[in-house]
């Protein structure tokens, strides 16, 4: 029995072996077959005559390229952003029209587009329309979600108020002289590069900071209803009219603003206000953040021609209802809120155990 079970192995293994190497040469020449089916497949898509022309015209083609001095990156980075460049909207998706007579007063003569008629919520906006340049762009309440004007250097005046914009980008936009860009969801804004600038209004979004020191011109600030912490606008001595109200602000200095005529810094976190050089401010609304001492400011106020509101301003810092200290955090109304359902669950249970308690006294003597 075992040399059966011996010779069957031994067969076995033969016949494995055989296999293989019959199977070596079948391989071989299914790669031949396979290959030149690939060659018929080329001459198929080229005849001879035609790989020699195309040879000749790469020939001609690296001739006359022989003197272009342009670096392989270069045209590669060339490449990668004519890639990268979004197409403009056609001029059918702008309601526009060429600033003629009274409307060229404003910013001169160029294209005035009146508002968005497309259908995309994501807009390119073109250099030209008509054959002018876009010196003027009225977006405001469009339902907008991304907006690109970097193709429009010419422009002046734009709004783009009350949209659903979480980005812009107006580094291109060097001539901007007004940017409204209020009621969107802009967390930054970069206005470095708009030294033009005169009216800028973002309030009514998240942003937590930027620099207006580059925007010398600027006439009129309204960065009210934000998040910011700080504000400089030392360099802005030209600002007439100024409301940061409803953010975050510890300080203000505004001892630089001697032509501000309004001012709106209430709703904050400011512990003082210095307005002593402020001899053209007439608008002064302060009220409700931590001013200690507001008698100056209530004697201000009391002048004639002067208006706004002083008063009420919150407890000041350290006393009940003042700003926690750094790194602390008041309790929000939802927590106050948790705190009371428990301290009513615990009344609820300590009543319920003397309510058992009882019922065990008065059961006590009913079963003696």
């Amino acid at each position: 029995m075992s040399t059966l079970r011996k010779s069957g192995a031994f067969v076995f293994a033969l016949v494995v072996v055989l296999t293989v190497a019959l199977s070596l040469p079948v391989w071989a020449i299914a790669n031949e077959l396979v290959d030149g089916a690939s060659l018929l497949e080329v001459e198929d898509l080229a005849s001879p005559d035609e790989v020699a022309e195309a040879d000749v015209e790469g020939v001609e083609a690296d001739e006359m390229n022989a003197g272009d001095t342009v670096a392989p990156e270069e045209a590669l980075l060339a490449a990668e952003e004519i890639a990268l460049t979004p197409l403009a909207n056609p001029e059918s998706d702008f309601d526009y029209e060429i600033a003629e007579g009274i409307m060229s007063w404003y910013f001169g003569y160029g294209a005035y587009v009146k508002q968005y008629i497309g259908t995309s919520k994501n807009v390119v906006v073109p250099a030209t329309l008509g054959g002018e340049e876009v010196i003027y762009i009225n977006f405001y309440d469009q339902g907008l979600e991304t907006l690109d004007v970097s193709a429009c250097t010419a422009l002046e005046s734009f709004n783009c108020a009350s949209n659903k914009l979480s980005t812009l980008d107006v580094s291109k936009n060097a001539n901007l002289q007004q940017l409204f860009c209020w009621g969107n969801r802009l967390t930054s804004l970069d206005v470095s590069q708009n030294t033009k600038l005169k009216d800028f209004d973002c309030s009514a979004n998240q942003i937590t900071a930027f620099d207006v020191s580059k925007n010398a011109d600027l006439r009129s600030l309204y960065c009210h209803a934000n998040r910011l912490t700080a504000l400089d606008v030392s360099n802005n001595v030209n600002l007439t009219y100024l409301n940061c109200s409803q953010n975050q602000l510890k300080v203000l200095d505004v001892s630089k603003n001697s032509g501000l005529y309004s001012l709106d810094c209430s709703y904050n976190n400011l512990t003082a206000l210095d307005i002593s050089k402020n001899t053209s401010l007439t608008i002064l609304w302060c009220q409700l953040s931590y001013i200690a001492d507001t008698a100056t400011l209530e004697a201000w106020l009391a002048q004639a021609g002067h208006t706004g509101q002083v008063l009420p301003q919150n407890a000041s810092p350290g006393a009940p209802g003042a700003p926690a200290e750094e790194g602390k955090s008041l309790p929000q109304t939802g927590d106050a809120t948790n705190a009371l359902v428990k301290a009513l669950l615990g009344i609820l249970a300590i009543s319920g155990a003397m309510v058992a308690f009882a019922n065990r006294r008065v059961r006590a003597p009913l079963r003696a």
